[in-house]
Formats: C-alpha cells, sequence, structure tokens
C-alpha cells in the first residue's frame, strides 16, 4: 500500500542498442476492488511534460554493414514487492502491472496484469496506432491531446477518463470525498463504501457524453 519507489523498484533499465535507466517516473494513488489506496509507479511517462517527446525503440535488430544483427528491446523490471505493507498477513503477494502510452495515467487494478512475486515474467506488447484526420471536426469531437498540452501534460485523454474526471470532481463537491469505483489520477479523500452513492453517480453520468 505505502512502497516507495526506492524500494518498491529495485531496477528499472530500457533496453535498445545501449542500456539505459529509466526515467521520468511518476506516483499516484489508485484503489484496488476492495477500496484499499496503493501507491502505484509509472516510468517512461510523459503526465506533466507536454513538451517531451515519447523514448522511440527500435525493432529487436539493425544492420550493420549489410547484416542484421539481433538485440533485446524493451523495459527490465526488477521489483521488490513489501509483505509488511499488507494489511492482512494471510493476503498473497502480487503484483499489478500495466503498459500503457506515455501521455495518460492508467490503473493497473482496473486494466493490468496480475503476478505472482518470485516468478520471471516476459511480456511481449503490439502497438496499435489510430490515426485520425486533424482538427477541426464537423462533429465537434474534442481534441483531448490539445487540451492536456494547454493544461501542462494533466488531464483526461479519452471520453472514458473526461468522464471518471468529471464524477470525481462532482463527488469532491458535493460529498466532498470520491467513491471507491471512480478511477481517476488524483490525489483525493475516498469515501465509505457507500453503495447508494455509487449508484446515484452512476446515474447521474450514465447519458454523459464530453
Amino acid at each position: 500500500m505505502g512502497e516507495r519507489l526506492e524500494d518498491f523498484m529495485g531496477e528499472c533499465t530500457v533496453k535498445t542498442r545501449v542500456q539505459q535507466p529509466c526515467k521520468n517516473h511518476v506516483e499516484v494513488s489508485w484503489v484496488d476492488s476492495k477500496g484499499l489506496p496503493h501507491n502505484c509507479f509509472t516510468v517512461e511517462s510523459l503526465w506533466g511534460l507536454p513538451q517531451k517527446e515519447a523514448r522511440k525503440m527500435p525493432l529487436s535488430g539493425m544492420t550493420i554493414n549489410g547484416s542484421f544483427s539481433h538485440y533485446l528491446v524493451g523495459i527490465s523490471l526488477y521489483l521488490k514487492p513489501q509483505p509488511e505493507q499488507y494489511i492482512v498477513y494471510f493476503d498473497i503477494i502480487l503484483v499489478h502491472i500495466l503498459m500503457h502510452e506515455a501521455h495518460s495515467l492508467v490503473s493497473p487494478f482496473k486494466e493490468g496484469l496480475t503476478m505472482k512475486v518470485g516468478k520471471t515474467y516476459n511480456i511481449f506488447i503490439n502497438q496499435r496506432v489510430t490515426e485520425r484526420l486533424p482538427a477541426p471536426y464537423q462533429t465537434n469531437c474534442t481534441d483531448y491531446l490539445k487540451l492536456w498540452k494547454e493544461n501542462g501534460g494533466y488531464g483526461p485523454l479519452t471520453k472514458k477518463a473526461c468522464t471518471e474526471q468529471c464524477k470525481m470532481e462532482n463527488m469532491l463537491e458535493t460529498d466532498g470525498c470520491v467513491a471507491q469505483s471512480i478511477s481517476y489520477p488524483e490525489n483525493y479523500i475516498i469515501c465509505d463504501d457507500d453503495e447508494e452513492r455509487r449508484k446515484k453517480q452512476d446515474k447521474t453520468y450514465e447519458t454523459f457524453v464530453p
């Protein structure tokens, strides 16, 4: 729950033709399925860095003097979970991890992978790119990336994240806390588990289209 980056992440290396330490670490709190907050860490992030570009990694190989040479490309993580941070001593020690694009922060508890301690995992990913026509749009679509840059590298980048932000801001104004079911990267007080409060918020925003 309260792990510190220097204790939890023993090593983080970006491997291309050369090895470099991970940079642009961001710490954020996310709530798990039980409503408990946890410290989470993102590496190679552009959160709060609107002028920066994401680090590009080549394919796993290169051509030198007409011959093709293979080398490993990716991010190597050595994580050290802290069992003493668990409230219930018999809980299984797990790590939740998520690969996502660099501009946003996403909850690993809702969209990530679960890994057990004491094991080595190799995770292979594919990049899916959606190329859209530039703004303005006849449908008056929101240019989230433009707003994100204008806001100093903070804010929602999808319709879903925008809805979560609106829920969060509304609950802070009306209740002074945020429901456990809401997932948005911000520091706020988490409400006690209240099913009626959650249903009220879901009903309020079920037809919301940013």
